[in-house]
């Protein structure tokens, strides 16, 4: 694989995630949304804690899906790096080749 061919699996897997992403926020959103309409009735009290846990699961939430996109980050250059390295010891080998060979034609004259 190419590194440019990396790269754009790499945007395309940004991309799908951010979409999911997206998906997971407005179910998240919908079934916020659900259960403050189910619960209007709800005294002072009760609202308050409602809406300090619907606010707990919204920033875990976002916690978990921070740590999931670093995850992806970490993935991608963990993989860019290590097309890089087996790039530079294709370069390697083919430079020692190269470098025999011309050695060899030295040696030939």
């Amino acid at each position: 694989m190419t590194l440019e061919k990396l790269l754009e699996q790499h945007n395309q897997e940004t991309n799908d995630y951010r979409q999911e992403r997206a998906r997971r926020l407005l179910a998240l959103q919908k079934s916020q949304n659900e259960i403050l309409v189910n619960y209007t009735v709800l005294n002072k009290k009760t609202r308050k804690v409602v809406d300090a846990l619907l606010t707990k699961q919204r920033e875990t939430w976002e916690q978990m899906e921070k740590d999931e996109y670093d995850l992806l980050v970490h993935v991608q250059s963990q993989e860019k790096e290590f097309l890089m390295e087996q790039e530079k010891k294709r370069q390697r080998i083919a430079d020692s080749l190269t470098s025999a060979k011309d050695k060899s034609k030295d040696r030939g004259r």
